[in-house]
Order: C-alpha cells, then sequence, then structure tokens
C-alpha cells in the first residue's frame, strides 16, 4: 500500500513539471481558498448580494450583463461549481441571451488558460504517460482530433472549463483546433441553462419570487 502510493506520487511529481500541471495545480488551490472564504460567507449576505442583482437586471440590464461576463470570466478560471447556478439565476433573470454573454467570458477565460498550460513537448509527455497506456492513447487521439476532442470536452456536464483548457494544452491540442471546437460547442450548455432559467417562474436561490 505504501509504495503504490509512493509510486503515485511520484508519477503525479513528474508530470507537474509540465506547464499545464503546473496551472491546474495554482486553479486547484485558488478554487479551494475560494470555496473556503465562500464557506464562511452568511447565506443571508449572499442572498441580499442576489437581491441586488435582481433590482440591477431590472433598472439597468445592461450592468447585469457586465456583472454576469466579470463573475463568470473569474469563475471560469477556477473549477468552482457554480457556472450552472449561475446561468440558470442569470437566465432568470434577464433571459436567453445571458447565456451568450457566459460564452462570450468561457472564451476569453478558457483561452488565458489555455495559453498558460502550453509549452508541453507532446513527445515528452506521450514518455511520461507509457505507464498509463489508456491515458497515453487518449493523448495521442486527442492529438490527432483536437477539434471533437475540444467538443466532447466542452459538452460533458461534469467537465469544468478550466479542466478542459488545461487538458487541451496538457495534450498539445493546437489552439487553432481548441478554439474552434470552443466556438462550435462552449455556447450550448450556458445557452441552455439560460434558456432553462427563463422557463422558470421563481428564481432558483434565496426565494427571490416571481418576475
Amino acid at each position: 500500500m505504501l509504495q503504490a502510493t509512493v509510486t503515485s506520487v511520484r508519477h503525479f511529481l513528474s508530470l507537474s513539471q509540465f506547464p499545464a500541471a503546473k496551472a491546474g495545480i495554482v486553479v486547484f488551490a485558488i478554487s479551494v481558498l475560494a470555496l473556503l472564504i465562500s464557506g464562511a460567507i452568511d447565506p443571508s449576505a449572499a442572498c441580499r448580494g442576489v437581491s441586488t442583482i435582481h433590482t440591477i437586471a431590472n433598472g439597468n440590464p445592461l450592468l447585469a450583463y457586465f456583472i454576469l461576463f466579470g463573475w463568470s470570466f473569474g469563475l471560469f478560471l477556477t473549477v468552482m461549481p457554480l457556472g450552472t447556478v449561475t446561468i440558470i439565476l442569470f437566465g432568470f433573470l434577464l433571459g436567453p441571451a445571458a447565456g451568450l454573454v457566459q460564452f462570450v467570458a468561457l472564451i476569453f477565460s478558457s483561452m488565458i488558460l489555455y495559453e498558460l498550460g502550453r509549452g508541453s513537448d507532446e513527445e515528452t509527455v506521450n514518455r511520461r504517460l507509457e505507464e498509463y497506456p489508456a491515458l497515453s492513447r487518449i493523448g495521442r487521439v486527442a492529438a490527432g482530433h483536437g477539434k471533437w476532442a475540444t467538443v466532447i470536452l466542452r459538452l460533458v456536464p461534469i467537465v469544468p472549463s478550466a479542466v478542459a483548457s488545461l487538458t487541451a494544452s496538457f495534450f498539445a491540442i493546437s489552439r487553432w483546433d481548441f478554439l474552434t471546437g470552443t466556438l462550435v460547442a462552449g455556447w450550448v450548455r450556458p445557452v441552455a441553462f439560460a434558456a432553462l432559467g427563463s422557463l422558470g417562474h421563481y428564481a432558483p436561490v434565496c426565494g427571490l419570487g416571481q418576475i
């Protein structure tokens, strides 16, 4: 048991030399810190913030769109599981167009993380992954079919945007393939959940009531 643990740690450390892995460690650390901070926030204070956004959306929708963009942009730089709740709420407040705003935020944050994770030599990565044959095969297929691999990453509900971006850069998916795949499929989840939110009669959080 101890030997297996030591081996796993050694493998992890060997992979952590790659830019995408280093960026992933930073993203994870920031996400944990953000979750700890959010856990310390009084729920009533959080609901007051949501109520404020509700008021802004009614009086100044353009400002609400900017708030959505800024919040989503920061959110997509982490792995915090709040993207779906966010877009359902803003879909309720602003309608399906909110999904397109979040999609734009996703593009910007994704390209930043992708660029931060670039720099891995494909041959070196494959050599490190030789001890994980299944993962190595996935990496080779992803690099050879970058657009489709990115589309799949964008459509799988449980894969955070940050993970999709860093996975693409780790497996040396080209910038053009990554951007194309993101443009083709990255809008689906935000727009779908925004449309779902717009169909609701009540906000999904804090009991805002009907608009």
